[in-house]
């Protein structure tokens, strides 16, 4: 083996993240962000602040994801996963002894649509594929302002 290949061999191995300075790193995350915004911290904002920490992470994990990390070793740590009771997709790190709600926010499906505006948007919506159908040659000669568009969905 050349000096070249020890000398990254060693490299390698001086840098690697063990789980425990993971977990350490999360607990830090955890409990800095909930001291200073009561909030826990997003899944999906972690990475970023991981890497500031332990920028290897993600060597360490393999093929494991982080969520996977973190539900098998929150167990014997100082911080856990919450997830959000109706999104399945929002999960946050929140320290061992805190608690938090997810205040549930109306989504845009329950959000009523007024008539009116479901009118618009399908006479719009036909309007554009009318046009679709139209021969590639007529279509290029198509210039609309983007106020008649607009007018069609009030």
């Amino acid at each position: 083996m050349g000096t070249r290949h020890r000398k990254s061999l060693l490299d390698f191995l001086i840098h690697m993240i063990t789980p425990e300075q993971l977990s350490t790193a999360l607990t830090d995350i955890a409990s800095s962000v909930w001291q200073t915004t009561k909030r826990p911290v997003l899944l999906s904002n972690l990475p970023p602040l991981l890497l500031e920490k332990v920028p290897d992470y993600r060597e360490m994990l393999g093929t494991q994801s982080l969520k996977q990390f973190i539900k098998e070793s929150e167990a014997g740590q100082d911080y856990r996963l919450i997830q959000h009771p109706t999104q399945a997709a929002k999960l946050a790190l929140l320290p061992q002894g805190a608690s938090y709600e997810f205040v549930d926010s109306p989504r845009e499906s329950d959000i009523p649509v007024i008539k009116s505006e479901r009118n618009s948007e399908k006479a719009l919506i036909d309007f554009l594929k009318a046009l679709k159908k139209l021969p590639v040659a007529d279509l290029a000669n198509v210039q609309l302002p983007v106020s008649i568009l607009v007018k069609l969905l009030k």
